[in-house]
């Protein structure tokens, strides 16, 4: 998945906060460099994409609802 910023799997931490600045993570350790977190989606006030980071890079970008409440 590329998102229409520019963002894949396999960018590096210093390309999320350059794409998507507030990206902050949720979880995981890593001073706040590594887990996942959310950003909202530029031009779609209802969505948002959840973005995992891990080992300083991206592990996985969804795009999802914000108020989606079932993952499987």
């Amino acid at each position: 998945m590329r998102t229409a910023e520019g963002l894949v799997e396999g960018a590096t931490y210093a390309e999320v906060k350059r794409i998507y600045p507030n990206w902050v993570s949720a979880t995981g350790d890593g001073g706040g460099k590594e887990g996942h977190g959310v950003v909202d989606v530029p031009g779609n006030a209802k969505a948002h994409y959840r973005i995992d980071v891990f080992q300083g890079k991206v592990r996985s970008i969804s795009l999802q609802l914000k108020n989606q409440d079932c993952y499987e």
